[in-house]
C-alpha cells in the first residue's frame, strides 16, 4: 500500500498582503485540531477578530470567524475573504505558526538565557 503525501503550492500575491496584516497571533497548546487564534487588520485600521488556524485532513488552513445556527443546525462564516486575499494570508499564518515558539520552546530559551547570565 502506497502512502501519498500532499504538497500545497500557492503563489503569494504580495500586493494583497500589503492590504492586510495578521495581529494578536496566539498558539493554542492543547490536543485539538485548532492550532492558533489570530486577528486580521485591514490597511484602513479595521481589526477583525476570531480567525483560527485549523489542522485539516491534509494540511493547515485558515478558518474565518463563524457562528452556529440552531435553527439550521450548521455553521455560517461571518467574514468572507476573497480567494486572492485568503491564500496569501493563510500562507502567512502558517509561516507564523511554524516560526512562533511553543510554550516549551519559550521556557527552554528563557532558562538558557539565565544560564548564560554573565556579569558583564
Amino acid at each position: 500500500m502506497k502512502h501519498l503525501s500532499y504538497v500545497r503550492i500557492v503563489v503569494i500575491n504580495t500586493e494583497a498582503l500589503n492590504k492586510m496584516k495578521i495581529t494578536h497571533f496566539n498558539r493554542y497548546e492543547c490536543d485539538s485540531k485548532t492550532k492558533a487564534f489570530f486577528s486580521i487588520e485591514t490597511h484602513e485600521g479595521i481589526v477583525i477578530k476570531g480567525f483560527k488556524l485549523v489542522l485539516g485532513v491534509k494540511w493547515l488552513f485558515m478558518s474565518s470567524p463563524s457562528h452556529f445556527s440552531q435553527k439550521e443546525q450548521k455553521w455560517f462564516d461571518d467574514v468572507y475573504i476573497p480567494k486572492e486575499l485568503n491564500e496569501p494570508l493563510e500562507q502567512e499564518v502558517i509561516f507564523l505558526y511554524n516560526v512562533y515558539p511553543t510554550i516549551e520552546e519559550k521556557e527552554t530559551s528563557e532558562s538558557q538565557k539565565e544560564e548564560l547570565d554573565l556579569p558583564f
